[in-house]
């Protein structure tokens, strides 16, 4: 009996606002909370309150035999929290069910595992903390942002408490016998890895963007194909696959409800959540990842987030603000920046023509320009916080020596500008 782990990822970004040169040291509001909020709002009405239907409708009907995984960023339960807060109650029932396993990641969907380890590690803690305060549950699978994997962001994961990680089922470090085994770490062998079936995944996905096209007889075919020796088959399923329906968004969710419903009474698959699947297959062979290795486009690597200049110079920018922001000392001023590092924003940039339809930007350059003139604004009101700070912090005799300092240097300024010199 094959293993079939499906993940649901669900993200989206807050919308920036289109940032004009002319804004900068006037304008303190970067993001568009209007049309976040309507975009979570047509969003919930088209497919996510039909989606979490199906996944209760199909947990009354076959309990514990159908099981999933679901990785919820973030950005989606701080804006849910604000503008739907009934999905966070549904989130803890979905829990207390023990069907679904809630996965951990870094709460901005950021790439901040790229650049800035602090950072990484108070993201998937902040991830970590609202999933215990939102849902009651302490994740210990975890998937970094948009799969990006190597050895050491899984061996960092680990030591956060993590023993189980997602990645691609690609790269140069896969084993031969392919993505449908349990693999370790080498930097850390008790850390189990799963790795996505990239092909199924992929299918199901396409199907999801038309189901014109596809059955739901057709895709679970596609898995009875799949190698007879394939422990695990770990499927994931985006929500802007959903959102990239062809008009039909109100059948995805019945879509993907028939294909469960056949491979639950197949009997030849079971559900299991990745944390399960993880512990019930011993490991084969160590995955590989001294490169990263990501879970979108064909190359499987960081080109759809630092593919050209602009991309790099834009997350180089934002990182290095890291010691500004600790010296500012701003809650308002800190969550900007976290936000600010959604790993969307650099995809926005990418020179690849990567069919995304919720860019708001009409160019990547046009990404770039608005982002950098935001990080620009950003760093002017955390060096006056600074600054603020530091005039603040100032000891009462710190304050007589500068004053002291000034008014000697004002009397040599006087005595030079009377030609009388010093």
């Amino acid at each position: 009996m094959k293993t079939i782990c499906l993940n649901f990822n669900i993200h989206r970004a807050y919308r920036l606002k289109k940032y004009d040169f002319f804004d900068i040291g006037h304008n303190n509001f970067y993001f568009d909370e209007l049309a976040t909020q309507s975009d979570a709002e047509k969003k919930n009405m088209d497919f996510v309150n039909p989606m979490f239907d199906m996944v209760e409708s199909l947990i009354k009907k076959y309990g514990t035999a159908f099981k999933l995984s679901a990785t919820v960023s973030g950005v989606v339960l701080s804006f849910q929290e604000k503008y739907c807060p009934e999905y966070l109650q549904r989130y803890r029932q979905f829990a207390d069910t023990g069907c679904v396993e809630f996965v951990g990641m870094p709460y901005n969907h950021s790439l901040c595992a790229l650049k800035d380890e602090k950072e990484f590690i108070h993201e998937v803690q902040k991830h970590a903390s609202e999933l215990k305060r939102i849902v009651g549950v302490s994740p210990s699978t975890f998937r970094n942002t948009e799969l990006i994997y190597t050895d050491k962001i899984g061996k960092i994961a680990y030591d956060l408490g993590f023993d189980t990680v997602l990645a691609e089922g690609a790269g140069p470090g896969l084993d031969s016998r392919g993505a449908g085994f349990v693999y370790f770490n080498p930097l850390q062998p008790r850390q189990h890895i799963i790795t996505r079936n990239v092909s199924i995944s992929r299918i199901l996905n396409d199907s999801l963007k038309d189901i014109s096209h596809f059955t739901p007889e057709y895709f679970a075919n596609k898995l009875y194909e799949t190698d007879d020796e394939d422990n695990i088959l770990y499927l994931g399923i985006s929500f802007e696959s959903m959102d990239g329906s062809s008009g039909n968004r109100q059948q995805v969710p019945a879509f993907i409800q028939k294909c469960i419903e056949i491979l639950v009474e197949s009997g030849y698959f079971e559900f299991c959540t990745m944390s399960e699947a993880a512990h019930k297959y011993a490991p084969v062979a160590p995955y590989h990842a001294t490169l990263p290795v990501s879970g979108m486009t064909r190359k499987h690597d960081l080109s759809p987030w630092q593919g050209n200049e602009l991309q790099k110079e834009a997350l180089r920018k934002i990182t290095a603000l890291g010691d500004l922001v600790k010296a500012a000392n701003s809650d308002t001023l800190t969550d900007i920046w976290e936000r600010l590092q959604c790993s969307d924003y650099f995809y926005f940039m990418s020179t690849d023509n990567l069919d995304y339809k919720h860019n708001p930007f009409k160019t990547p350059y046009d990404a770039f320009i608005s982002y950098m003139n935001i990080i620009d604004d950003l760093t002017r009101r955390l060096n006056k916080k600074a600054e603020k700070n530091n005039a603040d912090n100032m000891t009462k005799q710190q304050i007589k020596d500068t004053i002291s300092f000034y008014e000697k240097e004002i009397v040599s300024l006087q005595r030079k500008l009377n030609g009388k010199g010093e």
